[in-house]
């Protein structure tokens, strides 16, 4: 598929605007009734939604199986950059740790479900977030799922020992 970089930070753009606002699916950003000019004028739908089945973060013919044990050898490269990314920003005086539910409903053995939050199904990140509500440091997913309550709490660890150095 061709495609060009600018044009893949285009669409990143757009799936991180579209993150802002509620919709019932993709396609209503485009629909005639919901459509949403900040995105509909970017790019066509079928545009969208062909990049969407076919974007991949890492090149499936270069990983290791030993890398494949991890569930999230696909994003973990898009992780690490995001987080490398959120360091660099200036940072507040007063933040908080709290765990961030990426919304979804598909089948992966690694969703997990969060009765107290409002998207109640999906994949759970820790994040720290300043008092203006941006995203300051974000721990990533983390690698061991146990339901042992000690290392379920443990996940967390990373970016609050990060904080207190």
């Amino acid at each position: 598929m061709d495609t060009s970089r600018v044009e893949i930070d285009l669409f990143i753009g757009l799936y991180l605007r579209m993150g802002l606002v509620q919709a019932y699916a993709v396609r209503a950003f485009w629909a005639e009734e919901t459509r949403w000019e900040r995105v509909a004028n970017f790019m066509p739908r079928q545009r969208f939604e062909k990049l969407s089945s076919t974007i991949h973060f890492i090149n499936n013919m270069a990983v290791r199986e030993e890398d494949k044990k991890d569930k999230l050898f696909k994003l973990r490269p898009w992780l690490k950059s995001l987080s490398s990314s959120l360091i660099k920003l200036p940072q507040e005086e007063y933040s908080a740790v709290d765990e961030i539910m990426i919304p979804f409903k598909g089948r992966s053995g690694i969703k997990q479900y969060m009765r107290n939050k409002p998207h109640k199904w999906g994949f759970k990140l820790w994040g720290r977030a300043g008092a203006s509500g941006s995203l300051l440091e974000c721990a990533g997913v983390p690698v061991c799922w146990s339901t042992s309550v000690l290392e379920y709490q443990c996940a967390g660890v990373p970016v609050c020992w990060k904080q207190a150095k």
